[in-house]
């Protein structure tokens, strides 16, 4: 991760580009269905929407067609 991203990172509370400290994947979590995933690729391909458009939602805080996505780890699901 370059030193940006990371500063970024840190400042948004967000957590290590979906690793955990072990390094494996950190499950997501579709805000409006509730469903969780295993993997930005188990979602792309269940719900039809590009890999690229749910990367984008989970670092930018964005809709990917609609759906907003966070890692199960993420602070904000708590609010």
């Amino acid at each position: 991760m370059r030193a940006s991203s990371l500063r970024v990172t840190l400042l948004l509370g967000v957590q290590n580009g979906g690793t955990n400290s072990m390094g494996r994947m950190t499950e997501i979590v579709c805000f409006e269905s509730g469903e969780h995933f295993k993997s930005q690729k188990e979602a792309a391909e269940r719900l039809g929407i590009s890999n690229l458009a749910i990367n984008a939602s989970l670092r930018r805080n964005m809709a990917a067609n609609g759906f907003h996505f966070y890692y199960t780890d993420d602070p904000r699901l708590l609010d």
